[in-house]
């Protein structure tokens, strides 16, 4: 028992290993790429204001100080059921009409491309001279990285650990 409790710790130690990151005075209305790693568990963050406004920070899941992801434009077959008409003219001059239901007829769509926003896990507001302390009560899961923007400059720092 005391060997598999032992095997369970190293393992845990090897796929979560805790790091902090800290960005002074973050550029205003800005994109500013803190953590460009694919998954992430952020355990708190911390805010400076160190100005005479309220700021705003936004924490975004988002690998290359990004904001937005666009799919592109593709195509798709699409096969449906149908109705086959042929009309002609005989060999005596005579209009025939003849009409085949249930026909499978393909086809292809061109579906457009869409842009989409990545993923918003946190805003926070800063009073204006003040620090605020963010400790959500399960960490913060990111996908992708970290991505920060603020309006006016603040300073931050993000107790995380990398998951593998």
């Amino acid at each position: 028992m005391k060997r598999i409790l032992i095997a369970i710790l190293a393992a845990a130690g090897i796929y979560a290993q805790a790091a902090t990151i800290s960005s002074n005075n973050l550029a205003p209305a800005t994109i500013n790429n803190l953590i460009p790693t694919n998954q992430l568990l952020i355990s708190s963050i911390v805010l400076v204001n160190s100005t005479t406004t309220n700021a705003t920070v936004t924490l975004i899941d988002s690998p290359r100080g990004v904001l937005l992801w666009t799919n592109s434009a593709y195509t798709s077959r699409v096969v449906t059921l149908g109705n086959i008409t042929n009309i002609y003219t005989n060999f005596l001059g005579v209009i025939e009409t003849n009409m085949i239901t249930n026909v499978v007829v393909g086809g292809f769509v061109t579906n457009a491309g869409a842009t989409n926003a990545f993923r918003t896990l946190a805003t926070l507001g800063v009073p204006a001279n003040n620090s605020v302390t963010y400790t959500p009560s399960t960490p913060l899961v990111t996908s992708y990285g970290l991505t920060v923007t603020n309006n006016p400059n603040v300073n931050i720092t993000v107790n995380y650990s990398n998951v593998r």
